[in-house]
Parts: structure tokens; sequence; C-alpha cells
């Protein structure tokens, strides 16, 4: 065997902000800030091992509004108390009575939720959702991000539409 590997060093390049409002940074999507109609495509519950595995919910929506965001698929995460299956696709959670997860889709259905036995596939699935959306400008600490780095979320699933 030779001496020791040497790593290489990782190419710099720098990319040119597209033209327009839509972009991509690492799977991360940008359009404009606003209002748009937009349909449930699937949740995902994830534990963070590097927070003390906190659990969170992602719901993935898609825009169905016709003109430059449309097909565009921006996510919700939503904070839970616990898993009560492995972390993926559809998994099974209990949220608490007053989490932000089980108070919206309360607002959304007439029907009555219980916080241990909530599917947001259920409620979600089949209709068209009138949802805000904002771009993430500032990290977690509240340091502003350059302007490469922006990308949206959805704010607030305000009604469903059909």
């Amino acid at each position: 065997m030779s001496g020791p590997m040497i790593a290489a060093k990782p190419k710099l390049h720098l990319v040119e902000e597209a033209e327009g409002p839509v972009g991509s940074v690492d799977g991360a999507q940008l359009i404009r800030e606003g209002n748009y109609s937009a349909v449930f495509v699937r949740c995902t519950t994830i534990s963070l091992k590097m927070f003390g595995g906190a659990c969170r919910l992602i719901l993935d929506l898609r825009i169905v509004d016709p003109g430059e965001a449309f097909g565009t698929i921006i996510c919700k995460f939503y904070r839970l108390k616990r898993l009560t299956s492995k972390p993926g696709r559809n998994g099974s959670f209990v949220v608490g009575k007053r989490a932000e997860v089980f108070l919206t889709l309360s607002r959304l259905t007439p029907h009555k939720l219980r916080p241990d036995r909530l599917s947001p596939k259920e409620v979600l699935r089949g209709h068209i959702l009138a949802v805000k959306v904002r771009t993430v400008t500032t990290d977690y600490r509240g340091r502003p991000l350059a302007p490469a780095l922006h990308y949206s979320v959805v704010d607030e699933i305000e009604r469903i539409c059909t």
C-alpha cells in the first residue's frame, strides 16, 4: 500500500440566478409568496436525532394554480408529541389537543377528530386546499440567508375549497 490517501478538494463554481420566480436549492422550491390552490400529495413522519429525537410531520402539497408555480411541491412542517410507528411515509403519531396540526385539521373538517387517531391523509386527500405560501429568508437563529438560499414553505392551510 502506498501512503495516506489525499482527498480531492471540491471544486467551487458560481451558479447564475435563475430567470423568474421558480428555483430550487437542494430540493427546496422557491415560488412567489401569496395564496395558491394546492392538493395533498403525501405525509411523512421523521425523527430528528440531532435535536433529541424531536418528531415532525411533513405534508407535501402540489400547487394546482395555472402559472409559473404549477406542479411545484411545497411542504408544511408540524411538531408531533411522539411517533407510534417507524418514521416514514404515512407513519402514525400522537399529538396534543393544542398541537398546530390538530387545530388545523379540526378547522378544516366538520367531523370530530381524536388526537390519538389523527390522519391528515383522510382529511386532506381528494380536496383542493387554499394555502398561503411564504418565503424563508432567515435561518433558525434569525440571521439573513443569501438570496440563493431562500425557499418557500406553506405558512398556513386556510380552508378546503371543494
